[in-house]
């Protein structure tokens, strides 16, 4: 790739707010556009006007090109981001990140067109999604992390972790994730309900919740990351943890996963592909 520009785009609505970043990469053989990471925050119960969640939505999106700046290790040759409320983009200069990465409007400050009512869309686009039958196609965990990389193009290993954690729930738990980014509980006959599931705000991801949270842990021990047993991301990570750890019996592994992840019939599905090696 010839030059990479992270593109941050931020929006809100009455019940939530939050911003979406993506890679876009140029090279001599066109253009790819992958994404990187989002990041959500549910209102807050005291009610909000819309510009004031706009701004919420613009500082969230600012923090997270911070973030992303300073954990890829590519070079970023332009960063932009993008909302589609005139008032958040006036304000910018009060906003975390540079000025320039905002996009460059009309100075609003003596206009008629800064009515907290009138909101112009900015930007539309096409971005990549991962095709399930690739992720089929791989046969080990470093297959499915090499996949990944050429999604997000120079991520840190830890980041291409998470993406697989993060394809997972999308695919597995799409009705409970958006449940608890609104602010609901999830349903009483999901099978995840007695594992009190939370968001957590930094990864966006969906996690164990409860007492262990008073507990003396580290913060991913104390919340791991729920996870679909059948999908087929997991036999890779498993298998990759028990080759790790050298083949070990089966509550000594599933103590290892538990560390990070939390899989449904943990056990049950490690039994299983022990027994297949």
């Amino acid at each position: 790739m010839t030059s990479h520009h992270i593109h941050v785009f931020c929006d809100s609505s009455e019940r939530a707010y939050g911003a979406v970043a993506y890679l876009r990469g140029e090279s001599d053989g066109g253009i790819r556009t992958n994404f990187v990471m989002a990041r959500s925050k549910v209102a807050p119960k005291k009610e909000l006007s819309m510009p004031r969640l706009e701004l919420c939505a613009a500082l969230v999106g600012a923090k997270l090109l911070e973030f992303i700046k300073n954990e890829l290790t590519l070079t970023i040759t332009e960063m932009h981001l993008w909302s589609d409320s005139k008032m958040a983009v006036f304000r910018k200069l009060s906003l975390q990140g540079p000025k320039e990465n905002w996009p460059q409007i009309p100075d609003l400050s003596d206009s008629a067109d800064c009515s907290p009512e009138i909101r112009k869309t900015a930007f539309c686009g096409i971005v990549d999604v991962a095709e399930q039958s690739k992720i089929n196609d791989c046969r080990t965990y470093d297959e499915l992390m090499t996949y990944l990389s050429t999604r997000l193009d120079g991520a840190a290993p830890h980041m291409l972790e998470r993406e697989g954690w993060v394809i997972i729930q999308r695919e597995s738990f799409a009705e409970e994730l958006s449940a608890l980014k609104s602010g609901k509980n999830v349903d009483r006959t999901s099978r995840i309900n007695q594992l009190d599931p939370i968001i957590d705000e930094d990864t966006g991801l969906m996690c164990v919740g409860g007492r262990l949270n008073n507990a003396q842990l580290l913060q991913e021990q104390k919340t791991p990351v729920i996870l679909e047993p059948k999908h087929p991301i997991i036999k890779l990570i498993i298998k990759k943890t028990d080759e790790n750890l050298h083949h070990p019996g089966t509550e000594r592994l599933l103590a290892e996963l538990r560390r990070r992840v939390w899989i449904l019939r943990g056990r049950e599905v490690i039994r299983g592909i022990q027994r297949q090696c």
